[in-house]
């Protein structure tokens, strides 16, 4: 019989299986016997979960699949004396301690991706000398979260860029003229959440839309990422379009609102300051939502003046009012 035989027997007969036994039946290397646990597990007859030490195998029957996709256990910690050097342990452990079994090699991609970008944005920027990290799936949903207890990202975004209010540092993230690292995140996922100060902005992705809301006053940041297990992303795709090649990463969502304030007319200079960095993009929709009115002169900024001087660029209006309808094409 033939190792990938003896595996699979032992599986079957045993219900769940470890690398080590494998090794005391045949006397081959680990590093032998891994690579031929990996194949049967990347050729769909081997689940497989935990890591290194803490791997199990299991029979890849229906339900056993089932099972490990709707529960496969939670992950908890508390990290003090932040190292940015640690960021492929702490994966490697936090991997290790929850199941991402039965989960498709794509979607574990993607959220190992997301997890680095997100932790280093972290180490970088949150000034943070601890972080709580927690990681799960729940049915059928793979989620990480990362909460720190430093500056947060939005105070920080408005003090670099010496922004007048926690709104317009919302606005320039969603933008994407800052935190850059957390934007590619969110072409990850399903949907990711960023809530800090008094401000919670949702990525969603299977609406193809952003919300803004406004929240409890939070201390830190906490970004939290979630993608079903099923989902076809992947992380190839999401790299290809990050290069340019893509209208996803051309083209950026404006919501007014953050910049306008409680403006009841907002005028040349609200439209001055959304306008900034946004000549990089291709396509640029404005949403309109929640805003009352225009002033003539925010109309003239945008769709004239900054439209004459970028005519390649294509604006899209949404979700506008009849006033602000009537402003903009006076």
């Amino acid at each position: 019989m033939d190792i990938e035989s003896l595996i699979i027997e032992q599986a079957l007969k045993r219900g769940k299986l470890t690398t080590a036994r494998i090794m005391r039946k045949t006397g081959f290397s680990h590093a032998y016997v891994h690579r031929i646990f990996q194949r049967l597990v990347d050729g769909g007859n081997l689940l497989k979960t935990g890591s290194t030490k803490s791997a199990r195998y299991y029979p890849a029957t229906e339900a056993n699949i089932k099972k490990v996709k709707s529960n496969a256990g939670h992950y908890n910690r508390i990290i003090r004396n932040i190292d940015p050097m640690d960021e492929n342990k702490i994966l490697s452990d936090m991997k290790g301690k929850f199941s991402d079994a039965g989960i498709q090699l794509n979607v574990s991609q993607l959220f190992d991706y997301a997890f680095a970008k997100i932790l280093n944005n972290d180490f970088i920027h949150s000034r943070s000398d601890k972080l709580n990290i927690s990681a799960g799936t729940e049915h059928n949903v793979i989620s990480f979260e990362i909460r720190d207890f430093g500056t947060g990202i939005f105070n920080n975004i408005k003090n670099k860029m010496g922004l007048t209010s926690i709104d317009e540092a919302a606005a320039e993230l969603i933008k994407g003229t800052a935190g850059k690292g957390l934007i590619s995140a969110s072409k990850a996922s399903d949907t990711l959440v960023i809530q800090s100060s008094n401000k919670k902005v949702i990525f969603n992705n299977l609406l193809n839309d952003v919300f803004v809301r406004t929240v409890r006053e939070l201390k830190g940041t906490k970004v939290t990422f979630n993608i079903n297990v099923d989902s076809s992303r992947t992380l190839t795709g999401i790299l290809y379009k990050q290069n340019g090649t893509s209208e996803n990463y051309d083209s950026t969502r404006i919501l007014v609102k953050l910049f306008t304030g409680d403006n009841k007319y907002p005028s040349r200079s609200e439209a001055k300051r959304m306008l900034e960095g946004l000549d990089r993009f291709k396509k640029i929709i404005l949403d309109f939502r929640d805003v009352e009115s225009i002033g003539l002169g925010f109309a003239d900024e945008v769709f004239e003046l900054w439209k004459q001087a970028h005519p390649e660029i294509e604006l899209k209006v949404e979700n506008a009012n009849d006033d602000v309808m009537y402003v903009i094409g006076l």
